[in-house]
């Protein structure tokens, strides 16, 4: 049985001294109270047991935001945020992962982890609807959760918090119009979301003997992102259509210890698509299709594949009407 309480508050100014300068400043305090009680059906006579995080957080939000005309921004942000482990990270109850294969247990003395951020953007807008971006980013992670394994041969998958984690990047992102080139292609609109990450985690001293690998990247941080869409929209018949890319480096999945190498998941390449056309009296009709390349999701423990399976491909196709 999971239950979670959450009483949160919050606070926001935002200012403008001078016309080209806005100034916001928030904060945010939460009170959880998060508790797994568990029951053991089977073994009658064996306990329950609960497991509990309480975290009292305050967390600010500070923004500025230059603006020096009317095509260029400047926007720097500071703030701190929240990461929860769920019910099922909490519970010592063993599951088995759909994905994986491997028996999955939960860990009952798992922390919340506190995140402070802080990025600064610069912004040039050609257009209302036509805009560049550069940005860069730091992300410090106070006991992140991270998958790995227990210690033995069983290669029963748990839940750990390493002492701390760093994130550096700068992310490229831009919208553009593909009229600027041909008339033909008024209608077609490219956009583009790029990040590159170096990440950097501590390991708290009691694992330091344990995990392998006592240099390397957050467990899920990919050093890459990339997101690409474009877009074709006729307004004057309803229609407008998108094809989406995404890809991501190889990363962490799972944690590798007494030796044995981290597993990497390696680079995917996803492709989906949407379609909606307005027809008379508010309907609408859309087909999307998700994962239209299939690729393998591959997972490697230094020269091996461990697991290698495709998720398919998925259509549908959707009618509704607002009245």
């Amino acid at each position: 049985v999971g239950k979670q309480f959450l009483d949160a508050q919050y606070a926001m100014v935002d200012v403008s001294p001078w016309e080209q300068l806005s100034l916001q400043a928030g904060l945010r305090h939460e009170t959880s109270d998060q508790f797994v009680n568990t029951f053991n059906y089977t073994t009658p006579g064996v306990p329950s047991s609960t497991s509990s995080i309480n975290m009292r957080d305050s967390l600010p939000a500070y923004g500025i935001v230059w603006k020096p005309n009317d095509k260029l921004r400047s926007r720097i942000a500071y703030s701190e945020t929240l990461a929860r482990p769920d019910f099922r990270e909490m519970s010592p109850v063993g599951y088995t992962d759909d994905e994986t294969g491997y028996t999955v247990v939960g860990n009952a003395f798992l922390k919340g982890t506190v995140i402070k951020n802080i990025d600064h953007r610069w912004e040039y807008y050609f257009t209302s609807d036509e805009y560049a971006s550069i940005g860069v980013f730091y992300k410090k992670f106070q006991d992140p959760i991270e998958s790995t394994f227990k210690s033995g041969g069983n290669r029963i998958q748990t839940f750990e918090n390493a002492k701390s984690a760093e994130n550096v990047g700068i992310e490229l992102e831009g919208r553009m119009g593909l009229r600027n080139f041909s008339r033909t292609l008024r209608r077609w609109t490219v956009l583009s979301n790029v990040s590159f990450i170096e990440s950097k985690i501590a390991i708290n001293d009691g694992l330091s003997g344990i995990q392998t690998s006592k240099e390397r990247p957050l467990q899920g941080q990919s050093p890459y992102v990339i997101n690409m869409q474009l877009q074709y929209d006729y307004p004057s018949w309803g229609f407008s259509s998108t094809l989406l890319y995404n890809t991501i480096g190889k990363r962490i999945t799972e944690v590798g210890i007494n030796k044995s190498p981290d597993i990497y998941e390696q680079p995917i390449n996803q492709l989906d698509f949407v379609a909606s056309k307005v027809l008379r009296n508010n309907w609408t009709v859309s087909l999307r299709g998700r994962n239209l390349l299939d690729p393998a999701v591959e997972s490697t423990q230094g020269d091996e594949v461990v697991r290698s399976f495709k998720r398919g491909r998925t259509f549908s196709l959707v009618v509704g009407a607002v009245f």
